[in-house]
């Protein structure tokens, strides 16, 4: 896959084919010892749906690396797609450690089931980040047929729901070949598991023209776009997932990406498209705290997750707002000036509501551990759901599409639940209904407190 680099207001040098975050972390986290025996400590959100059925009106997906696996809070009652990152393939098809994915593994397991109660699809990630070795794949009919059976071999051992597809360094030379190869690990997942679930992860621009929108969303279940590295880590410093294009940052930004989907995959295929957003963002250490910036000769930037800059961001004197990117920064001076530039609820909130607009499939993060925000996942919530119409409105919910009712911390408004009188009234000749459903809300809250924790 090729990453975008934001091009500013002056000519810059841009590498052919610059690392995703993904493929840096990965290849990073490759180096450190890694115990498949140590104690994993997952938790399982509270649900917090309104107390009321709701419709999903979009898909939830997100990446859980394996390295953050341990001590993360899992969303099941918002997630719809859960993909395990994973696995790498070498260039005969052959498979690599699989990290926690497996029968075996009681850890992996216990996640599996806590997703799979909560109807939510757990997938495999394949990752191939070197470009001849994609290339050796996709032009040979044993490699690819190794790998399609070794992956549906994984996959079913293990219990899972599909696969997701993310090869960084595709060449133009074999775009027919990965629509092909992704064609035929469709059919047979689906052959192996009922309503199987295969994506692809791909660029938020194709620099070098190897990915076919259009055929690919045509033959899978999803396009999940990596919607970040607009300014990648050895960049310049500037916005990693830029809202807009223009003024000093050059044409692109999700906008713009999203109209080159439409324009190459076609609208038709918008259901198709989940949105890539970060849950991190990059602190470049500067020559000074000018905008645009320019980052210490010799240096990259190092990742921040979510959560640590809400943090950090409120320790430096707040988010600062790029206008022309309509994202979020912050500065800090250690012995140099640091630009961090990532989201706040602000800017994460514009792009929830751009994917509304444009009425794509869903939302997609890189990645689940990152942004362990209640805040966050309360924002996330909203967007992919809606309030069920009522029955007295003379519709009828469709049960397969309506969630189970659950609860949320009840606002304060003077000891009265969902705006009801003292007395229970709203509208009810009686306020016996209303203390029944607490009642009824009650134990179920009690059942659920057992929830999952290692």
């Amino acid at each position: 896959m090729i990453c975008l680099v934001a091009l500013p207001a002056m000519a810059v040098d841009i590498p052919e084919n610059p690392p995703s975050i993904m493929q840096i972390e990965w290849q990073r986290h490759a180096r450190e010892a890694w115990n498949p025996n140590s104690k994993i400590d997952f938790r399982v959100a509270p649900a917090t749906r309104l107390a009321q059925k709701t419709r999903r009106t979009r898909q939830v997906m997100g990446y859980l690396p394996y390295w953050t696996f341990k001590n993360i809070t899992i969303h099941p009652d918002i997630l719809s797609v859960l993909a395990y990152f994973g696995v790498s393939c070498n260039s005969d098809g052959s498979l690599n450690n699989p990290h926690h994915w497996g029968p075996d593994n009681q850890d992996f397991q216990s996640l599996l089931n806590t997703c799979h109660k909560n109807g939510v699809r757990v997938v495999l990630t394949v990752t191939n980040f070197k470009s001849s070795s994609i290339s050796a794949i996709l032009n040979s009919k044993t490699s690819k047929t190794a790998l399609i059976n070794n992956l549906v071999k994984m996959v079913t051992e293990a219990g899972g729901d599909g696969v997701n597809v993310d090869f960084e360094g595709v060449s133009k030379t074999v775009k027919a070949n990965l629509v092909t190869f992704m064609t035929d690990l469709k059919q047979a997942m689906d052959a192996a598991i009922p309503n199987a679930h295969v994506s692809l992860a791909t660029p938020a621009i194709d620099w070098s023209g190897a990915f076919d929108y259009d055929q690919l969303a045509m033959a899978i279940d999803a396009l999940f776009i990596m919607g970040y590295d607009y300014h990648w880590s050895g960049g310049e410093p500037g916005p990693v997932s830029p809202l807009s294009g223009g003024g000093i940052w050059g044409k692109y930004g999700l906008k713009w990406t999203i109209d080159d989907y439409f324009k190459y995959a076609g609208r038709e295929n918008r259901e198709k498209i989940i949105l890539g957003l970060p849950l991190y963002g990059e602190d470049w250490a500067c020559v000074s705290a000018a905008i645009p910036g320019k980052k210490v000769a010799n240096t990259k930037a190092d990742p921040v997750i979510w959560t640590a800059m809400q943090i950090e961001s409120g320790n430096n004197g707040g988010w600062s707002w790029d206008s022309s990117s309509q994202t979020t920064y912050y500065t800090y001076n250690d012995k140099d000036i640091h630009q961090v530039w990532g989201d706040n609820l602000k800017s994460m909130g514009l792009k929830l509501d751009l994917v509304n607009e444009k009425d794509l499939g869903g939302f997609g993060f890189w990645a689940l551990g990152y942004g362990d925000d209640p805040a966050l996942w309360d924002e996330i919530r909203k967007s992919a759901f809606e309030p069920v119409v009522n029955d007295d409105e003379g519709r009828v919910p469709d049960q397969a599409d309506v969630a189970e009712i659950h609860s949320e911390p009840v606002p304060d408004n003077g000891g009265h639940i969902n705006g009801c009188n003292s007395s229970g009234n709203d509208g009810n000749a009686s306020g016996y209904p209303v203390l029944f459903m607490v009642v009824v809300l009650g134990m179920y809250l009690i059942r659920r407190r057992g929830w999952h924790q290692q």
